[in-house]
């Protein structure tokens, strides 16, 4: 998936969350994705950055404990 959004927007790792997490930083798709275990989460809403990476870590965290 990653690979797909780095075609049409920038794409910026995001380290500490999940086995795989970026965020697509472009005004088409501002969304951060995390991927841990069989759980993928996608965060489209709140758009800022350091919001949508903590609701990554909340959501992951729950989710794997």
């Amino acid at each position: 998936m990653k690979e797909n959004f780095s075609t049409a927007a920038e794409v910026k790792d995001l380290s500490g969350i999940g086995v795989q997490a970026f965020r697509v930083d472009d005004d088409r798709f501002r969304r951060s994705l995390a991927y841990k275990g069989n759980v993928m989460v996608d965060v489209l809403s709140p758009r800022q950055e350091k919001l949508q990476k903590r609701v990554l870590s909340i959501v992951l965290e729950k989710e794997i404990n």
